[in-house]
């Protein structure tokens, strides 16, 4: 519960502030990762809906040490805030440390990206063509060419007939295409 977090929250700047005393750092431990706990501290703050304080905290790690995750939770919350130029930054990073965080893929498209600017984040090979049709068929999705986005989705779900990502897709784009009877299977 809410307890438990804020408790959480007290150990996280306790660790945080004994990472800035060196005599504090137990030799033969393996060092505590700043960004990490920051991390967390952020995470704590969510789970209390203090957002802003979320923000600051993620804010305070270094862009250099964040994670494709940092990056993707950090693109979420500037989202959230209408922050966008820095959302779209945010899911850039996470695309370039992580090629396959297809997580990146929708809101960099909401956000105003192109399908080719999203497929030069990618990565090149046969073995990846599916996401770059699956990049097509959001961006298309994201242009409100519903019908194109369905085709493109179906065909994938040829491939990958129980993926949540493409059936979740499909659906929305049959919901927009008012076929609800299609959609609701």
């Amino acid at each position: 519960g809410k307890g438990e977090t804020r408790r959480a929250l007290t150990c996280y700047r306790q660790v945080l502030q004994a990472l800035k005393n060196p005599r504090n750092q137990i030799s033969g431990e393996p060092p505590i990762d700043e960004a990490e706990i920051k991390f967390k501290t952020s995470i704590a703050h969510l789970k209390l809906k203090q957002h802003s304080l979320a923000v600051a905290a993620m804010e305070e790690i270094p862009t250099r040490s964040r994670t494709a995750e940092m990056n993707l939770a950090l693109g979420r919350l500037y989202v959230r805030n209408g922050i966008d130029r820095a959302a779209i930054t945010c899911y850039k990073e996470a695309l370039r440390l992580c090629p396959y965080a297809i997580e990146a893929i929708e809101p960099l498209l909401q956000l105003g990206c192109t399908m080719e600017e999203v497929h030069s984040y990618l990565p090149a090979g046969v073995e990846t063509s599916w996401m770059k049709q699956y990049t097509t068929a959001l961006g298309l999705r994201a242009q409100h060419k519903d019908k194109e986005s369905l085709v493109a989705l179906q065909d994938l779900a040829i491939v990958f007939p129980t993926n949540p990502h493409v059936l979740t897709g499909m659906a929305m784009c049959q919901m927009e295409l008012s076929q609800t009877h299609a959609a609701a299977q």
